[in-house]
């Protein structure tokens, strides 16, 4: 594996790891909002 290739997997590795943060964190906050409003 050369040194482009590997360098695009972590790119990938770490745009996924992002989404998947930004995703948690919105549906965190989503379920904050419903339980605020809720009460």
């Amino acid at each position: 594996m050369d040194k482009q290739q590997r360098g695009i997997q972590v790119i990938r590795i770490w745009l996924g790891v992002t989404m998947l943060i930004h995703g948690v964190m919105k549906v965190t906050s989503l379920e904050d909002t419903l339980a605020f409003f809720a009460s």
